[in-house]
């Protein structure tokens, strides 16, 4: 599943970026990994106001959040 995963957040940045650049708001689009690599975000998109939203993508037909809950 491991590299499924990589494939897929790497197809689904690379079909958000364009979008981004569509955007009113044109954020800047980021790629943030911990320098041992233990920790990422797949994609931070930066908002002219300072605004921060980070995107986790996952492959999972039931994905779960621990915050939903």
């Amino acid at each position: 599943m491991e590299n499924y995963s990589d494939g897929l957040s790497t197809h689904s940045c690379s079909q958000i970026r364009p979008e981004a650049q569509l955007s009113p708001l044109r954020p800047r689009l980021h790629h943030l990994r911990e320098k041992d690599g233990r920790h990422e975000i797949d994609l931070l998109a930066e908002l002219a106001g300072g605004d921060v939203i980070a995107i986790e993508i996952k492959a999972s037909a039931s994905p779960i959040c621990s915050l939903w809950h």
